[in-house]
């Protein structure tokens, strides 16, 4: 198993409140087990519609182990950003940043571990993201979007200060953001 990231290990800058935000386009240094435990939730509700038939034991099995292999593999590949929100408690968010051409992505996955939900740490990876991307690179355009129902995703979104956007075409019946630099 890889070496966890420590909060004061490896340059990452902590807030006065203990926070640290991980941002880079590789999984060097990621602890597997912590960062999948941030998405453990969303990835059990999803087993059957990837693995019908199979028992839950071997599709979480499979499932953390392809998802692993694709953060490490081809995620990198693509140029993505894996951005982490951290603390003394461990990775408590997380969200996946895909390039769309100069200063622009598209955002993937905003996941909160469950017992880390409603305390703001979704809002608070977002704006760290976003004054990360705007002092390294200016003026930036992010796009993401949702489920219709996913209610604490679409707060998450506005209160980061993303607007809503009309639907795209390529992500049909889901909730639309884009967030422009002023």
């Amino acid at each position: 198993m890889t070496k966890p990231i420590q909060p004061n290990a490896a340059g990452i800058p902590q807030e006065e409140n203990g926070e640290w935000l991980w941002m880079s386009r590789t999984a060097d240094g990621l602890d597997r087990e912590a960062f999948l435990s941030v998405f453990k939730e969303s990835t059990l509700e999803n087993l059957p519609g990837f693995y019908p038939g199979l028992p839950q034991p071997e599709a979480l099995r499979r499932y953390e182990t392809e998802f692993w292999n694709y953060i490490c593999g081809d995620f990198q590949k693509e140029g993505g950003i894996l951005a982490i929100l951290g603390d003394a408690g461990g990775y408590r968010a997380s969200v996946r940043l895909y390039p769309q051409g100069e200063n622009t992505y598209y955002i993937e996955a905003l996941e909160t571990r469950p017992d880390s939900r409603r305390m703001g740490y979704g809002k608070r990876l977002y704006r760290r993201v976003i004054a990360r991307l705007e002092a390294a690179e200016g003026e930036i355009c992010l796009r993401a979007d949702t489920g219709r129902n996913n209610r604490a995703s679409i707060a998450a979104h506005l209160s980061a200060g993303f607007r809503l956007a009309p639907e795209a075409p390529e992500h049909p019946g889901r909730v639309n953001f884009i967030y422009q630099t002023r």
